[in-house]
């Protein structure tokens, strides 16, 4: 499944999602481990993990470099509306 395809079908599940979850939800999605989720994300697996569990706040630098390294499949407005707008839907 194309990285297109999958932007169409997370956009309307994660809508209402805390930050958190919608970094988990596509991670699963993706059947990736946290190993490997946290490599393609450029950072160690155990501040993956505490992002995820919500133990750790997505900033909004961390929010960039996230859609960066998924090149947009997950956007800075989906995980931090209040800082950066709600993206049209």
């Amino acid at each position: 499944m194309g990285i297109d395809m999958l932007k169409l079908l997370l956009i309307p599940y994660v809508r209402m999602k805390k930050p958190y979850a919608i970094l988990r939800e596509y991670r699963l999605m993706l059947d990736q481990s946290p190993e490997a989720f946290a490599k393609r994300l450029g950072i160690a697996e155990s501040t993956l993990r505490s992002l995820e569990n919500g133990t750790r706040r997505i900033t909004p630098e961390r929010a960039v470099e996230i859609e960066k390294a998924l090149n947009g499949a997950i956007p800075r407005e989906r995980l931090l509306p209040e800082v950066f707008g709600r993206q049209a839907a």
